[in-house]
């Protein structure tokens, strides 16, 4: 089964059946002398990290039986929706990103597992991230981001040993300008990832 089938199967299932749990630890900012830039400490749902200080988490994302949302970060407001299920009587909603501001970022990390994955088929240029096996594939046109205008993805799948059909992803959305100046603090995130 390919990723992106994987994904489309994860999606339509979130949309049938949607829950949003935030069992995670933000710390305030971190002003040690020798950061260069303040950070605040993520950890939660078996990962953690440290994020630039003028981000701010969110839960935009839902969770489902395959897909289970950790954080969601943005280094400014982004206009925000609302996504309703069709045909779901219960009326629950959740937030979704319209559209990023000049220079915003969506960060958006998941834990996710689909049967028959594998690590192997995964896209992207082999890396390592908190000590495990990770790919990362940079993109200029991925239908998600340039949807909420953006102009640069950067998705990160990152294995998870104990679950071979399962993987935590990362997923930066960048819309222009300063691009890489954004690309670059979440590279510095991702050195700092760490699991358990």
């Amino acid at each position: 089964m390919s990723r992106t089938w994987a994904l489309v199967l994860a999606t339509l299932w979130a949309a049938t059946s949607c829950t949003v749990s935030n069992p995670s630890v933000v710390l305030p900012p971190s002003h040690s002398p020798s950061a260069a830039t303040p950070i605040r400490f993520f950890h939660g749902k078996g990962v953690s990290f440290d994020f630039p200080a003028s981000w701010t988490p969110h839960h935009f994302g839902t969770s489902s039986h395959f897909s289970r949302s950790i954080v969601d970060l943005s280094n400014k407001q982004p206009r925000l929706g609302e996504a309703c299920p069709p045909h779901d009587n219960s009326k629950t909603c959740w937030k979704v990103v319209q559209r990023l501001p000049p220079g915003g970022a969506l960060v958006t990390w998941s834990a996710n597992f689909i049967p028959a994955w594998t690590f192997a088929e995964a896209p992207g240029t082999p890396t390592t991230v908190g000590g495990r096996k990770a790919k990362v594939l940079v993109e200029g046109d991925k239908l998600a981001c340039v949807q909420v205008r953006g102009d640069t993805s950067v998705d990160v799948v990152i294995e998870r040993p104990s679950m071979p059909e399962g993987w935590y992803e990362m997923s930066a959305c960048l819309r222009s300008p300063d691009v890489a100046a954004v690309e670059s603090q979440v590279r510095s995130m991702l050195r700092t990832v760490t699991f358990g």
